[in-house]
């Protein structure tokens, strides 16, 4: 079973328009929300492209063929290497998620959870944006509905009648690579807005904090290129 024209144009038109509401995103420069959220709407468009694309797959055609009797898992149409990848890069996620609600400080007018407060001696400094609850929240909420969202679909996909496995593989990786897009953007931003509330700390006792800004910054630029690849593998035609 190949995959049709059909699906390629709705990932394709799922990338354009996460790409198109991750630029208006970050143009909405009201509290950072905007640009925090940018790379998750780039994301999430690439999630709903691809689970488009599966949704209007044609069905099966010709002689009714009798399935077996194995029950059939999305992983087995993932790559462990795969598998393994993105498990680490949404577990690193919530991490920084989980730390950066814990450590987060009300801003200066008093909003919960927006700020990176450090004291030192009698400098007190506010660094804002910080992905703590009033960002990482909506955030969340997003992550977690696009992600069963995928999870559903894979699991539609791994069950569908009919289908060869080469097209079940094909379609499992074009989720998974949608589904690693979205992750990945979002750990550039979580992190890389970290990383900056982090540098150039006042007082020598911010070493460590400078040590732990430049280790985001690492992190949210495997995360781009992460990302990158993962965009590259779902725009290629199957």
């Amino acid at each position: 079973m190949k995959t049709t024209a059909r699906e390629d144009l709705l990932r394709w038109a799922g990338l354009a328009l996460g790409a198109l509401a991750a630029v208006w995103a970050a143009g909405q420069g009201q509290l950072g929300i905007g640009p925090l959220l940018a790379p998750t709407l780039l994301g999430v468009g690439a999630v709903l492209g691809a689970l488009g694309a599966d949704a209007t797959a044609p069905g099966p055609t010709g002689a009714v063929r009798v399935a077996e009797l194995t029950p059939r898992r999305f992983l087995d149409f993932l790559t462990r290497r795969t598998v393994v990848a993105l498990g680490c890069a949404g577990a690193l996620l919530v991490s920084l998620l989980v730390l950066a609600a814990a450590t987060a400080s009300p801003d200066d007018l008093g909003r919960t959870g927006r700020a990176f407060g450090y004291a030192c001696g009698e400098v007190s400094v506010l660094r804002s944006p910080w992905p703590g609850t009033y960002y990482s929240l909506p955030l969340a909420a997003v992550l977690g509905a696009a992600t069963l969202a995928c999870g559903l679909t894979l699991r539609r996909m791994a069950r569908r009648p009919g289908v060869d496995e080469s097209w079940r593989r094909r379609s499992a990786a074009r989720v998974a690579a949608a589904w690693g897009l979205m992750v990945t953007a979002s750990l550039a931003g979580v992190s890389l807005a970290m990383a900056g509330a982090l540098s150039g700390l006042p007082c020598a006792a911010s070493g460590t904090l400078d040590a732990a800004s430049w280790a985001l910054g690492a992190v949210a630029t495997g995360a781009g290129v992460a990302a990158l690849a993962c965009g590259i593998a779902l725009s290629r035609r199957s």
